[in-house]
């Protein structure tokens, strides 16, 4: 299994962003039980907005801002990791669906472009 937070900074996307961590903690909520990506509002954003003392509404925009400044970066390095064209930014379950799926090394391995991992 991949490091999460090495796939992240390949995407270009750092601690930073407040999505980071969370992004980080759903990435490995999901790795743990995959079915928490089937009703993720239920089963990963309202446990994740009790521990990090937010609501489920932030945790979602927050996430929404990292994947959209990681796709701004280097849209072609998302879809290496997606493993498939992406045409278009992905939404926030097809991001953390495609991220458990490359940290469990399912996709094609994400070449990483800075030498930090």
């Amino acid at each position: 299994m991949k490091n999460v937070e090495c796939i992240l900074h390949t995407l270009g996307v750092g601690r930073h962003y407040k999505g980071y961590d969370l992004a980080c903690h759903a990435i490995r909520l999901a790795i743990d039980e995959p079915s928490r990506l089937c009703n993720m509002k239920k089963h990963l954003f309202t446990p994740m907005a009790a521990l990090f003392c937010c609501n489920e509404r932030s945790i979602e925009r927050n996430l929404r801002t990292l994947i959209r400044r990681a796709w701004d970066n280097d849209p072609e390095a998302m879809r290496q990791a997606a493993g498939y064209r992406l045409l278009w930014c992905p939404s926030v379950s097809e991001f953390l669906s495609l991220m458990v799926d490359c940290a469990l090394e399912i996709q094609p391995p994400l070449e990483a472009k800075r030498n930090r991992c």
